[in-house]
């Protein structure tokens, strides 16, 4: 992955040069004994994929608490995040993305990697998504399922045509697990204050939150008596939560963010008796 990246970028950083000589090959008279090194310079602007519609940022994260839908899952974690996209035109977009958690505690049951590609179709105001995700748990036991195969399907509205800067984005989802047989439902209210906007005119810091309300349905989960595992049985719970975070613009590409999360539950025995959850996160995010 990271040969990759970096084939990428030196491919961008050469496109300036390699355009600039394709033009001067066009304009100026050249040498004889340069017009060899100018047919392959073009040959070579020719040979390099569009890339002016991918877009890939790079974020690291750290969170005192990874809840995932109510339910904590591990303490400290990192949790590295890589996304790709790119731009087919018409609206629509390919999204790829491996993002992971990494506890600092704990290391042997909770590590997690995530791989998702979906499609992405944008009208106007409206954004909506379709994709698969595989998560995978590399440590758990072999008594235990260590991955599963979740569809989600996802919609948002920008309301900034209507409100301008107080624009609250409204958002849904569904997602199913085909290997917990688990049904989630879940919707959002989201805004990013300009602050900096506000108070001296420049757009660097904005304060961005996010209230969501979720249910989860399961319908294949460990019937546990005492000690032992009796079969399976179906389950369900609601959670609410809210995160904010202060977001710092260091420059086009570069972002840092901390901010404060909290979520309750009524997850009862899933939840571990950790139905309610107040943490911190912070992040540094690169991208083009």
């Amino acid at each position: 992955m990271n040969k990759k990246v970096t084939a990428i970028l030196a491919a961008v950083a050469a496109m300036p040069i390699l355009s600039i000589a394709a033009e001067n090959a066009g304009n100026v008279s050249a040498p004889a004994s340069t017009l060899a090194d100018t047919k392959a310079a073009e040959t070579l602007v020719q040979a390099v994929p569009e890339l002016e519609n991918l877009s890939m940022s790079l974020t690291l994260g750290f969170e005192t608490e990874y809840v995932f839908r109510g339910i904590q899952c591990a303490a400290q974690s990192f949790q590295p995040d890589l996304n790709v996209s790119y731009d087919l035109g018409g609206g629509f977009s390919i999204v790829g993305d491996i993002w992971s958690n990494a506890p600092v505690k704990n290391k042997d049951n909770d590590n997690e990697i995530d791989l998702y590609a979906g499609l992405e179709y944008s009208y106007e105001m409206l954004t909506v998504n379709a994709g698969y995700v595989y998560y995978w748990y590399p440590r758990h036991g072999a008594d235990s399922l260590n991955h599963s195969n979740e569809a989600q399907f996802t919609a948002e509205i920008d309301t900034s045509k209507w409100l301008g800067q107080f624009n609250i984005t409204p958002s849904v989802g569904y997602f199913y697990d085909f290997d917990y047989e688990c049904n989630t439902v879940e919707a959002a209210l989201s805004y990013s204050a300009p602050i900096s906007k506000w108070l001296i005119g420049d757009e660097y810091l904005s304060l961005d939150t996010s209230v969501y309300y979720g249910y989860c349905f399961y319908g294949n989960v460990d019937a546990v008596d005492g000690d032992d595992m009796v079969g399976k049985e179906s389950y369900g719970y609601g959670y609410f939560g809210v995160s904010s975070d202060l977001v710092l613009q260091v420059t086009d590409f570069c972002a840092v963010s901390v901010g404060i999360r909290y979520t309750h539950s009524n997850a009862g025995a899933l939840a571990d008796g950790k139905e309610e959850q107040l943490w911190m996160g912070s992040s540094v995010s690169f991208g083009f």
